[in-house]
């Protein structure tokens, strides 16, 4: 599933989850225990129920990375700000290693499966960036999203939805 943005009103694809699900999901697919501060991140995400503004806190799974987010209407790539990308082979298909800060100050190291590569020109030249399926959870609405990992740490979102 996508989060993608039409016409100025947002459309987030989800699969029917609320905040009680959204846990239940990542425990189902081996993510690691809940802490303490996970707990509290996901009431305080549980307790901005309603409209979806243009920034807004939200929960990155595997790892539940609480990440501040923007979101801009019509644009067609989403993109999250990595470091450490490192692209490495598993069971014959491609896969990539990265790191994501979150709104603390933590690092949390993320594995999965490359989607699809792309090569973004620029004015030093062709960049390839990888992009993945990660799961967000914003409220108490949870979907899959495509991002484009990059380098956004000169911008104050590190999250573009």
């Amino acid at each position: 599933m996508r989060i993608r943005t039409h016409k100025g009103i947002l459309f987030l694809a989800a699969a029917l989850l609320c905040a009680l699900v959204c846990p239940a999901m990542v425990a189902a697919q081996g993510a690691e225990p809940v802490t303490a501060a996970a707990e509290d991140e996901e009431a305080e995400l549980e307790s901005s129920r309603g409209t979806i503004g243009w920034a807004e806190k939200v929960l990155i799974y595997p790892g539940k990375v609480l990440m501040q987010a923007k979101f801009v209407p019509g644009d067609e790539s989403s993109s999250i700000h990595a470091t450490k990308i490192k692209k490495f082979a598993k069971n014959g298909r491609d896969w990539v290693r990265f790191t994501l800060r979150d709104i603390r100050g933590d690092d949390f190291t993320i594995e999965t499966e490359v989607l699809r590569s792309v090569n973004i020109r620029g004015k030093k030249g062709s960049i390839e960036r990888y992009l993945v399926h990660l799961g967000v959870c914003i409220g108490t609405e949870y979907g899959e999203a495509e991002l484009r990992l990059s380098n956004r740490a000169h911008k104050d979102f590190k999250i573009l939805l």
